[in-house]
This record gives C-alpha cells, sequence and structure tokens, in this order.
C-alpha cells in the first residue's frame, strides 16, 4: 500500500530524506517497515498509508489526547487574545471620541480667536506722518518748521 508523507516544517529531515510540506506519495516498498515505524513515530510528519479496501489511516506519531489538550490550549490562547482585542479597539474607539472633542475644542478656540483679533493702531507718529506725507517722520518736519521760522 502507497504512502503519503507530509512534513509540518519543510525540509524535515528522517530516514535520509527531506520531507516537504506538500505531501508527497512514496510506493509500496520504498521503505522498510522498520523506517515506516519511525516514520509514523515522528510527531513532524503526517504519515498515511492509502488502502483501497479501508480509510486511510492517519499517524502523526501523537496520542489523541495530547492532540485535544493542544487543541483547548490554543482555544484558550485564541480566547484571550480575541478579548485582548476587543479591550484595545474599546480604548482605540474612546480615544478616537476623546481626540475628536479635542479637535472641535481647538477649532471653537481658534474661531474665538480670530473673532477677538482688532486691527493694529497705527502709532501717533504714524498719523503725523501720514498727514504730511513725510515718509521720514518727525525729524524732517520739525526740521522744515525751523527752516521756515528762521
Amino acid at each position: 500500500m502507497p504512502i503519503q508523507i507530509t512534513a509540518r516544517r519543510e525540509g524535515f529531515r528522517r530516514c535520509g530524506i527531506a520531507h516537504s510540506e506538500k505531501t508527497k506519495t512514496y510506493p509500496d516498498d520504498f521503505f522498510t517497515e522498520k523506517q515506516l515505524k519511525e516514520l509514523e513515530k515522528e510527531s513532524q510528519l503526517i504519515v498515511v498509508r492509502i488502502d483501497d479496501s479501508q480509510p486511510a489511516v492517519i499517524s502523526s506519531g501523537l496520542k489523541f489526547e495530547d492532540v485535544v489538550a493542544e487543541h483547548l490550549k490554543l482555544q484558550g490562547e485564541h480566547l484571550n487574545l480575541l478579548g485582548e482585542l476587543r479591550h484595545k479597539t474599546a480604548v482605540i474607539d474612546a480615544l478616537s471620541d476623546r481626540l475628536a472633542i479635542e479637535l472641535d475644542f481647538g477649532t471653537s478656540l481658534q474661531q474665538e480667536l480670530e473673532a477677538l483679533k482688532v486691527p493694529p493702531v497705527p502709532a501717533p507718529d504714524d498719523q503725523a506722518d501720514k498727514q504730511t506725507g513725510d515718509p521720514a517722520g518727525d525729524d524732517k518736519a520739525t526740521n522744515s518748521q525751523a527752516k521756515t521760522k528762521k
């Protein structure tokens, strides 16, 4: 009866062969009985003896109880991770809501500040310069007044 072997890890070696993660079928006489027993005991390999008259027997070298225990362990880890994910999602949602509130508050403060802005009042010297048209300021105005008085 032909044998199908699948490695749990690519390139895992047993009985002088680097086994693949892709299932490979070997003819009846490829392995000795001793080698077949060794392969079937190996936990890193999944060995299936193909028999047309009976359903395939899968042997991974693990006991049923061990497989069930590992399954329950993984299921518990999955539930823990799911709980952590839900918690982190709730935290992210709360932070997102808080950020939206802060952004709204910042926007309203900015609008209030814009409304309170008063255009700058020119200095008194600037007023005189604008009236006389003298860009140099009071010094020249004072000089021209002094010249007029002479």
